[in-house]
């Protein structure tokens, strides 16, 4: 934080810690390998790294401003990607992610939704574990929304970032 501040009162937006393409709190390549012309395995690897020089008991990391359909994971549960585009602009609904420590000291991590239903004032749908990204997207097939077209433009989102996520040979609606 005392380098941010550093950086920002010197006016130095293009300085290390503020760099936006390669910067720690901009980088996207743990989400995105391929933008950082990384393979998924270097990215896990890279992820690795950093998770061990920032302690001894970090064993993963969240982080936002990577928009994906679901609460979803990359690197074996240890990325979690939590930006869900729930803003109005993205058409997304309301999602959470929570992380508890068992008695034994292992984390489960759950991804919470709130979900329509048929009018009524919604449910929430818990999933634990949220799935690896490219694993559920693999999965996942566009119904057309079922008439209503906010599902519908989310469905189209969701297709089009898993095919910009996870590369897939071919992916079409």
């Amino acid at each position: 934080n005392e380098g941010v501040r550093a950086q920002l009162a010197a006016g130095g937006y293009d300085a290390e810690l503020l760099d936006p393409t390669v910067g720690p709190l901009w980088w996207r390549g743990y989400a995105r390998p391929a933008t950082a012309s990384m393979s998924d395995e270097q990215a896990c690897d890279e992820l690795s790294i950093a998770l061990s020089t920032l302690d001894a008991s970090a064993a993963r990391m969240a982080v936002g401003h990577n928009i994906v359909p679901w609460i979803s994971t990359r690197c074996a549960g240890r990325l979690t990607m939590l930006d869900v585009g729930m803003s109005s602009a993205y058409g997304g609904l309301p999602a959470a992610w929570r992380c508890d420590v068992t008695e034994q000291g292992q984390a489960l991590t759950r991804a919470l939704y709130y979900q329509e239903d048929d009018g009524a004032s919604g449910v929430r749908r818990e999933v634990a574990p949220p799935p690896e990204l490219c694993d559920a997207c693999a999965r996942f097939v566009p119904d057309g929304g079922g008439g209503d077209q906010a599902t519908a433009t989310r469905q189209a989102h969701a297709w089009h970032d898993c095919r910009d996520y996870c590369k897939a040979p071919r992916m079409e609606l």
